[in-house]
This record gives C-alpha cells, sequence and structure tokens, in this order.
C-alpha cells in the first residue's frame, strides 16, 4: 500500500537513506532539506533511476518557524493525507548556540518545529499522521 510521507533532512546521511529505501518501496516520499541544490540534486537522483515511488521536494530551514509552518502549509495544500512524518532533521555542529528566532540550538527549535509538525493538520487533512523519530542532535565546540 503506497504512503504518502514527509521526510525531514532527507538531503544526506541517515535521511537520504531512509529516502532511497522508501522510494524504491513505492512510496510517495515528500523530502524536506534546507539546501535547494542538494534537494534538486537527491530529487534528480530518484527522477533518473528506475524507482516505482515518486518525490517532491520542499525547501525550508526548520530553525525558523515561519518555515516549518511555511513547510506544513504547502504539503497541507498539495495533499489531502500525510500517512507518516518522520522528523529525522538534526543539528550535527553549528557555530551560533541560538536560532534566529531567539531558540536554544540543542533543546528549543527541534522539539518546537517537530511538536508543529506532528500536532499541525487542518480539517482537510484527513488521516492520522503516524510521526516517526529518527532524531540525532549534537554539537561540537
Amino acid at each position: 500500500m503506497r504512503k504518502t510521507i514527509l521526510l525531514t533532512g532527507a538531503t544526506d546521511g541517515i535521511g537520504l537513506e531512509t529516502a532511497k529505501m522508501l522510494v524504491a518501496g513505492g512510496h510517495q516520499v515528500l523530502l524536506h532539506g534546507r539546501n535547494p541544490a542538494k534537494l534538486i540534486d537527491v530529487e534528480s537522483a530518484f527522477t533518473g533511476e528506475n524507482n516505482p515511488g515518486r518525490v517532491e521536494s520542499y525547501v525550508a530551514d526548520l530553525s525558523r518557524m515561519a518555515q516549518v509552518a511555511a513547510l506544513a502549509t504547502a504539503v497541507i495544500e498539495k495533499h489531502d493525507k500525510l500517512d507518516v512524518l518522520i522528523n529525522n532533521a538534526g543539528i550535527f555542529k553549528t557555530p551560533e548556540p541560538v536560532t534566529a528566532d531567539g531558540l536554544d540550538v540543542l533543546c528549543g527549535w527541534l522539539p518546537r518545529c517537530k511538536d508543529f509538525l506532528t500536532t499541525w493538520r487542518p480539517n482537510r487533512v484527513r488521516s492520522c499522521v503516524r510521526p516517526v523519530d529518527a532524531v540525532f542532535l549534537n554539537r561540537w565546540p
């Protein structure tokens, strides 16, 4: 059964490998990343291959709550349902301990972003989203 899956942090690492498996499994994968060039490369790689799944890409900096809301709105405007949300986005290393919205990088933006994406479902989204956390958050000095 084909699922519509939003995968945050899909441009490299665990997110990219997860996307490969999901697309190969025939699912519709909504790829998220904050780097437009990386997203284009990833989407092109899936489009060029003979994969049974479909992909779309969405650019957003999840440390900015306005962009989180814009991402959620864009997905909901285009899709009647979202079956699975995979919260994979995280930060490995950053020179700034505080986001542009004034949230702590380690424990401020990510929980708020995850909560928002998991719970913000207007009435027109008919299915229950099943959130999956695959988040690894580290900050090195």
